[in-house]
């Protein structure tokens, strides 16, 4: 951790900058996120332009970081055109290829959309997300090593660090929902998926570069130390359950991907009865006070109230079933002819389910368009490593629960980008030239 801070001080140094003065100036930050973002890119430091952008986007989902939520759309804006004028960091994007009928597709729907200007916005940014990213770490990795990827999650753990150690001084500041800890994020929902998907990260670049011997000991248990005791603060039930399903699963997988598959096809089909084995076990440990199993609005059996919302969209998609009314119908629907009944519901919030709002937002079609382009990759994936499915599974437990998959900039769609666009890029790693330091120049 001490060798991450000296060598990216300066992004570091930055970052305090810019947390500062967007919580005092917010206005001043308009100008000066994007200055620094287009000077790390002059600069040549690409490894910093990536960090700082993820940043960024840790920083927007704290609704006290409002500059953030402000400047990102413009960000992305910048990285695009970085990354065009660089054939070098998309040609190969097999990702953006993927997902390419998908995104044609969502364009098409703009034409049903009832507020087409923030469904244009949304959309494009998703696009630019999928097109900039995959291509942009793959060549991280050639010209620079993986440490990349070490350095993201050193980047969280800092970020999750700072957190705990404003627990004594500032509690007013990091908890909340009944003593729930959210850290820097906006809830403790977001900062245990912030744990989960740095695990994930981890548990990747571990496994894929071991041999390499950058990951020091010590390293290696803060890193996992800081997560599961952060994640234990959140009282998360999802991203608890999530880590277990990619540790569970991944020991099959290194044996054969068929078998994780038929257990995963089991599981769904058993579900009722894994959920009861779930709810004795952890009676039996004695957590269900920490994971608020019989909460009310918030126990296990009503989705921590998720299921409200979840009933009122299944309705209004019944109303268009097969396409859709465009990207962002979901907010424009939750936040407008709905929101009162909602209110008088104790619901407050989105619908909390990435298929719901695809199948709100692209109808049935747009919804198997994302699921077959999702699954393909992951199963080209599964042929390079046998995280490939644990990963998948996971993710797709966690967005049963949450939107983030649903939406393009939160620190969580980047980090699964980035799973799926290292683990397709693996057979084209050279393990034994990763000292270069080609720079691509602006």
């Amino acid at each position: 951790m001490l060798d991450f801070i000296r060598e990216y001080r300066i992004l570091i140094i930055a970052t305090i900058i810019v947390a500062f003065t967007g919580w005092l100036l917010p206005i001043v930050s308009y100008i000066l996120v994007p200055l620094i973002f287009i000077l790390f890119i002059a600069k040549g430091h690409h490894k910093e332009v990536l960090l700082f952008f993820y940043v960024i986007l840790v920083f927007s989902d704290n609704p006290d970081m409002f500059f953030a939520k402000k400047i990102k759309p413009l960000l992305i804006l910048i990285f695009t055109l970085f990354t065009v004028k660089n054939s070098n960091l998309w040609a190969g994007n097999k990702v953006f290829k993927s997902f390419a009928i998908f995104f044609s597709y969502t364009i098409l729907l703009l034409l049903l959309s009832p507020n087409t200007l923030v469904a244009f916005q949304k959309n494009l940014s998703y696009i630019l997300l999928f097109l900039t990213i995959p291509g942009y770490v793959t060549y991280l990795i050639d010209r620079e090593g993986p440490k990349i990827l070490l350095d993201m999650v050193n980047f969280s753990i800092l970020i999750l660090l700072i957190g705990i150690v404003l627990i004594p001084i500032f509690p007013n500041m990091v908890y909340s929902h009944g003593g729930r800890l959210h850290g820097l994020l906006g809830n403790p929902n977001g900062l245990a998926m912030m744990c989960f998907f740095n695990f994930i990260l981890f548990q990747l670049f571990k496994d894929t570069f071991s041999e390499m011997n950058i990951l020091s000991r010590i390293n290696n248990i803060t890193i996992i130390i800081v997560i599961i005791f952060t994640l234990y603060l959140t009282g998360s039930r999802t991203s608890w359950i999530s880590v277990l399903i990619f540790l569970f699963f991944r020991q099959f997988s290194g044996i054969s991907p068929t078998i994780s598959l038929v257990i995963m096809l089991f599981v769904v089909l058993v579900y009722d009865y894994v959920f009861i084995i779930g709810l004795t076990i952890v009676d039996q440990l004695g957590l269900n006070n920490q994971l608020r199993i019989a909460d009310g609005a918030e126990s296990v059996e009503n989705a921590s109230g998720r299921t409200v919302a979840w009933r009122f969209a299944w309705e209004e998609i019944q109303k268009n079933m097969f396409f859709g009314r465009g990207w962002a119908y979901d907010e424009y629907w939750i936040f407008g002819p709905i929101q009162k009944t909602l209110n008088v519901l104790n619901h407050q919030g989105g619908v909390h389910n990435v298929y719901l709002i695809l199948w709100l937002n692209t109808g049935a079609v747009g919804l198997l368009l994302y699921l077959f382009s999702l699954t393909q990759l992951f199963f080209n994936a599964a042929k390079n490593s046998g995280l490939a499915l644990p990963i998948l599974f996971a993710c797709l437990f966690v967005a049963n629960f949450e939107p983030w998959l649903a939406a393009s900039l939160n620190p969580f769609t980047i980090q699964f980008i980035i799973c799926i666009a290292v683990i397709l890029h693996i057979p084209e790693i050279n393990y034994e030239d990763q000292n270069h330091v080609e720079i691509v120049k602006v």
